[in-house]
């Protein structure tokens, strides 16, 4: 994700000083963005909702009891 810099900042593989345009990952960017360190270029896309679903699935096994032991 491109970003422009307000403040120095680096990293362990990329350095930049306030003015810089950089691309950076994804959720390092949001991070800086996110601490007033850095202003987007672009829309942070928003990740689409998780839908869950339930599935019946037959139990394999029934719980059996354990038959008493002889004394």
């Amino acid at each position: 994700m491109r970003v422009i810099m307000l403040s120095r900042a680096a990293g362990p593989d990329w350095r930049a000083d306030a003015g810089d345009e950089i691309d950076l990952p994804l959720n390092v960017a949001a991070g800086l963005v996110s601490g007033g360190y850095a202003e987007a270029l672009e829309k942070i896309r928003p990740a689409p909702p998780i839908v869950e679903t339930a599935a019946i699935e037959p139990a394999a096994h029934k719980a059996v009891k354990p038959q008493p032991r002889k004394r």
